[in-house]
Parts: C-alpha cells; sequence; structure tokens
C-alpha cells in the first residue's frame, strides 16, 4: 500500500541504492502499489573507479573479482547491463555506471573527498597474492607510502598532497556530472560536499549542518522530495576545493560538524 517511498542507504547500501531503485520501482508497481511519488537518494554509494595513487586499478581488480566469483549480472541493473557488451557488464558494478542509466528521480547525497575512498581506493594496495591471497583482508587501506596520514586526515597533507587530494575531487565531480545525462534530467539534483567522512548524512549532527551555499543537506533533499519535475539545477549542490598551502586546508567551515561521523561499508 506505499504511497510515498524513498529508496536510500549507506555506502554500499547506497551503492545498491544506485543497482536497484528502478528494480524496487518495477516490483511496487507489479504490485499495484498506489504509487504518488518513488525516489532514491542514495547517500555516500558513489565509489569511483579510480586508480590508487601508485596507478593500479585496485579497487576496480576487486569488484572485478567479486563480480566474476559471485556471478553478479543478475545483481545489477538490468538496464545497464543490457547496454554492455558481455566483457563489461562487470562496470554496472560502479556508482556511475549504474548511474547513468537510472530512469527513478535520484539525488545523490555524497563527499567528493569521501574519507573511505581516500584510504581504500586512492591509497590502497592490493593484498599480496591477490586474487588467491589468504585470510578475509579486501585490500589494504592506506597502504601506500608516504600517503597514510593525509589520506586518513586531509589536515596531516602537505601542500603538493593536497594538491593531489583536490584532483580526486575534481575526478569526482567529473564522473557524476558525464555519468549519461542522469546528472541533468529534470526532477533530479544532488548534494556534493567536500567534507572529508562517509556517511555523513546518517550523523544527526551533520545532516542538519553541513551546507553548500548556506543550504545544509537536509534543506537540499526536503526541497527536492517535494518538488516534482524541477530543472535538475535548482536542486544540484556541489561544494569547494580544499586550500593547499593554507592551513586549515579545509574550505567548507561547516564542514567541522564531522564530529562523530560513521563509517559503514
Amino acid at each position: 500500500r506505499a504511497e510515498r517511498v524513498l529508496v536510500t542507504g549507506c555506502s554500499a547500501g547506497g551503492l545498491a541504492a544506485y543497482l536497484h531503485a528502478d528494480y524496487v520501482h518495477g516490483v511496487l508497481k507489479a504490485a499495484g502499489a498506489p504509487l504518488r511519488r518513488f525516489k532514491a537518494a542514495p547517500i555516500s554509494g558513489f565509489f569511483l573507479r579510480h586508480a590508487s595513487l601508485e596507478g593500479v586499478p585496485v579497487y576496480a581488480e576487486q569488484m572485478r573479482n567479486a563480480f566474476q566469483m559471485s556471478n553478479a549480472t543478475g545483481g545489477l541493473s538490468a538496464r545497464c547491463v543490457a547496454a554492455q557488451g558481455e566483457e563489461d557488464r562487470w562496470q554496472c558494478s560502479f556508482a556511475a555506471r549504474a548511474y547513468a542509466h537510472v530512469e527513478a528521480p535520484i539525488f545523490a547525497l555524497n563527499s567528493a573527498l569521501d574519507s573511505w575512498q581516500t584510504k581504500c581506493i586512492f591509497a590502497a594496495r592490493l593484498e599480496p597474492g591477490f586474487p588467491e591471497q589468504n585470510g578475509t583482508g579486501n585490500g589494504r587501506c592506506a597502504a601506500v607510502p608516504g600517503w597514510s596520514r593525509c589520506s586518513e586526515d586531509p589536515e596531516a597533507c602537505n601542500a603538493t598532497q593536497m594538491g593531489v587530494m583536490n584532483q580526486y575531487i575534481e575526478d569526482f565531480k567529473r564522473d557524476m556530472l558525464t555519468a549519461g545525462e542522469t546528472w541533468r534530467r529534470d526532477g533530479n539534483g544532488a548534494f556534493i560536499d567536500s567534507c572529508h567522512m562517509h556517511c555523513e548524512a546518517q550523523v544527526d549532527h551533520a545532516w542538519s549542518t553541513i551546507a553548500i551555499g548556506g543550504v545544509t543537506m537536509q534543506q537540499a533533499l526536503s526541497s527536492w522530495w517535494k518538488s516534482d519535475s524541477a530543472a535538475a539545477s535548482e536542486h544540484a549542490h556541489t561544494d569547494c576545493s580544499y586550500r593547499t598551502a593554507a592551513t586549515p586546508h579545509e574550505c567548507n567551515p561547516t564542514c567541522s560538524a564531522k564530529s562523530g561521523s560513521v563509517y559503514f561499508v
């Protein structure tokens, strides 16, 4: 009997929202749900397919291996899978590839300098012997020499490192803005902050405090939820890059709400 549905989730759950929002919509419609509003708002699920600081596709190799081991085609976006050649279907495991095929109205909540990604994608190394390694480890986060402290806390970065971290922010924005027409489609929106956090939308204080241009996450999502088919530009919020030489490096003062941040992966 659902009338108003918001599909969401944090971290892996956020990625699942990109992958399965349209499937959930289809199931509800087939069940005769009297839907008046159906939207998706994934939280911290836009994991980049990005090489590590050493130029190694650590995260991509992990995702490819997980796809092959679990024969995961049936667990991905059917629309995305149908648009790929057989050898490329595994790439629908990535939010950017799935995002391009989402038809439901969608509002992405994410940091462009996500704290899990800086450690476990950007500064990561594969386990020795991957993919036949012993144990249950899934990569070595913050393992690139000289980058452990910086990847865990941008305020520990030197000017050169901060410039590299800013490039990750730009790469994040590029991947999101160029994923098909989704970013520009009427009815969609996003709140892409630059706070070094993960799942910040699930932290009460951060949810109501972190702001871009004077608009908090809470206000941005609420405004988008209440709108119908407004231009995406009316609900798209993107944040600043960090200062490289000056300290603090953090450019958004509302990011101080990160105390008490949580990590769900």
